[in-house]
């Protein structure tokens, strides 16, 4: 049986608390078995880590999501700013007409091509359009947290302090759902059974 050599490549993007993004990308040249079987790469012999530095010093990303324009956009807690790397590396922030003090945590793609985020501290759902444009709808409850989009096209978020789960359409009519006292729900995804 021959040996081949099998390229595989993984890509991703991770956030570090020292205000930069980390570009990972980590090839594996492993030798694999022919003949049409599938069997795992081997070792990887080689990583490359580039990273960027954000614009604003002690920023604090936080939460990254993959946004409608192939860029991925991160929530700068520290600075309260919505920041957006490319994929050659290029940063841009943008804090106008984000509540001032808003501690952005979680955010998401959006079913609407925009990015929601949750606000901790102002206790909003921000989103923004890829190309800049800032809404916000203030939640009940206040201090959301995470924030995913569910398979009924809505954005539901988390809010541990008062433990709510709450929804959020793409118009802004805002709902919120109790969970059993002290457990103070934090993340939240979609899954594939069309429950959160």
């Amino acid at each position: 049986m021959t040996r081949q050599e099998q390229p595989s490549r993984v890509i991703r993007f991770r956030l570090e608390l020292a205000s930069a993004i980390t570009l990972v990308a980590a090839v594996a040249l492993g030798a694999c078995n022919g003949g049409g079987t599938s069997s795992p790469p081997g070792p990887i012999r080689s990583t490359r880590i580039t990273e960027f530095a954000v614009p604003s010093k002690a920023s604090h990303p936080a939460y990254i999501a993959t946004g409608s324009d192939g860029a991925l956009w991160f929530t700068e807690t520290a600075a309260n700013k919505i920041g957006r790397v490319a994929t050659d590396g290029t940063i841009t922030e943008n804090a106008t007409g984000l509540s001032s003090l808003s501690q952005p945590m979680g955010i998401t793609g959006g079913p609407d091509t925009a990015l929601w985020f949750a606000e901790q501290s102002a206790g909003n759902i921000g989103r923004t359009t890829t190309s800049g444009a800032v809404s916000e709808y203030a939640t009940p409850s206040g201090s959301p947290y995470q924030i995913t989009t569910g398979a009924d096209g809505a954005l539901w978020f988390t809010e541990p302090a008062t433990n709510n789960i709450g929804r959020i359409t793409p118009a802004g009519a805002v709902s919120e759902f109790a969970v059993p006292s002290g457990n103070s729900p934090q993340g939240i995804v979609a899954g594939p059974d069309g429950n959160l």
